[in-house]
Order: structure tokens, then C-alpha cells, then sequence
């Protein structure tokens, strides 16, 4: 899978194609992740926003609207960054132990999750407005009226489902920050490690120290990689 990513000024795009885009923009390619960027000198001058392109024909080639979803609430455009930070934090380091986890590429499931947890947070907007709709509109319906029974069941039921979208979209979120902080525990861990091969040798050297025994700092790098390993896993869960 890959996903483009876009971000206007009241609205973050995810999509399985590039969105039209209200002024010229760059493609930055991260793996399966695509990022639309205004070029350098526009951004800042023009509102930029995204919407589905409507070329002629465009249906015939297969694509639909539900191949973009777009994230306008701005706290669900804060979960999303997050998560795409995330992702491309994950990809920048995922070269370094690229060879102990036997995985060469990340970037279709990061995509892929980074395009559930989209689908996640347009349903909970959808939730959110729909329960406060039913929230504003009870107290003008007459007390004796069945309806305002039926407002008030409705308004229950919307609650507890923008309830169970919020610990959804959070675990997501969740996975994704968890495996780059893992990645990125690797990566410091690996220079330290490397650091202290170079202090000991400079050491050894200079008073004739004799090398420590190996084993400890294999036992450390097989726990790293089983937590980066176990963080990935989590996101197909």
C-alpha cells in the first residue's frame, strides 16, 4: 500500500492517490508514504488546500472519492501528525537495524496504518457532530414528546461509540510513537555501543586493559531488537 499525504490550511488529506492541490506542489517519497509539499517561495503567500481531483475521466481509471479521506478537526489533525511523525521517524532510522530484523522496508504497513487510523478519525469527527446535534437538540423538543426519549437514547449511543473511536484512534497513535521510540532507543543504543568499542580499544592501548568478555552486549542488542520487533507486530494488531 502506499498513501499520500497532504496538508492544507484547514484540512489534512490522506490518500491512496495524490489529491489536486490549490497550488504547486513536491512529492517527497518516504517508502510508501508520499508527502505533498507546496514548493519552496508559496507556501505561506497562498492558502493552500487539497480536494479530490475532478479531471475528466477520472472515474474511468478506477478511482473514487473513497480513496481520500480528509481530517479537518484540529485535534484529530494533531493525532495524525503525531502518527506520521511517528512513521517517518520509524523509516529515517530503519536502515541502522535493517540486518538484525530481517525486515528491509516498514513503509507498507506504516502506510497502512497510518491510512486506518485516517478512516478512524473522519469516523469519529462524523460521531463527534452527530452527538452534539442530538445534545443541542433536546432541550427544544417538549418534555411529554416520545422523541425526546428517543434524542436522548441516540445521544447515549453516539457517546459511547465516540467513546470506543477515541480508544481506537488512541491505540494507533499509541503503536505507531511506541515503534519509533523503539527504533530510536536502537539507534542510541548502537552508538553507544560503538562508543564505548572505541573507548575500551583506545583504552586497551594506552594501559594494556584486558578486553571484557563478550555476551552482554549481545543479550542487549537481542532485547532491542525483540522490543522494535514486538512494537511492529503491534500494528497489524
Amino acid at each position: 500500500m502506499r498513501v499520500y499525504l497532504a496538508e492544507g490550511v484547514q484540512e489534512t488529506v490522506v490518500g491512496l492517490r495524490a489529491p489536486a492541490s490549490s497550488v504547486p506542489c513536491d512529492q517527497l517519497e518516504l517508502g510508501s508514504i508520499v508527502v505533498l509539499r507546496p514548493r519552496p517561495g508559496l507556501h505561506g503567500q497562498l492558502r493552500v488546500s487539497f480536494e479530490v481531483p475532478r479531471a475528466a475521466g477520472w472515474r474511468l481509471f478506477g478511482r473514487s472519492p473513497s480513496d481520500y479521506r480528509f481530517v479537518v478537526q484540529q485535534d484529530d489533525r494533531a493525532d495524525l501528525r503525531r502518527a506520521v511523525d511517528a512513521a517517518v521517524l520509524t523509516m529515517d532510522r530503519w536502515p541502522v537495524l535493517r540486518d538484525h530484523v530481517g525486515l528491509s522496508d516498514p513503509s507498507p504497513k506504516l502506510a497502512q496504518a497510518v491510512w486506518e487510523l485516517a478512516g478512524l478519525l473522519t469516523d469519529r469527527d462524523r460521531v463527534r457532530l452527530t452527538w452534539e446535534q442530538l445534545t443541542e437538540a433536546d432541550p427544544d423538543v417538549p418534555r411529554g414528546s416520545p422523541l425526546r426519549a428517543e434524542l436522548a437514547a441516540r445521544a447515549t449511543h453516539a457517546r459511547a461509540r465516540l467513546r470506543e473511536l477515541d480508544v481506537a484512534a488512541g491505540s494507533r497513535v499509541g503503536h505507531l510513537t511506541r515503534l519509533a521510540d523503539q527504533t530510536e532507543a536502537f539507534v542510541r543504543q548502537q552508538q553507544a555501543l560503538a562508543n564505548a568499542r572505541a573507548l575500551l580499544r583506545e583504552s586497551d592501548y594506552l594501559i594494556g586493559a584486558p578486553s571484557p568478555a563478550p555476551g552482554h552486549e549481545t543479550l542487549d542488542l537481542a532485547e532491542h531488537t525483540s522490543a522494535v520487533l514486538t512494537a511492529y507486530r503491534e500494528l497489524t494488531v
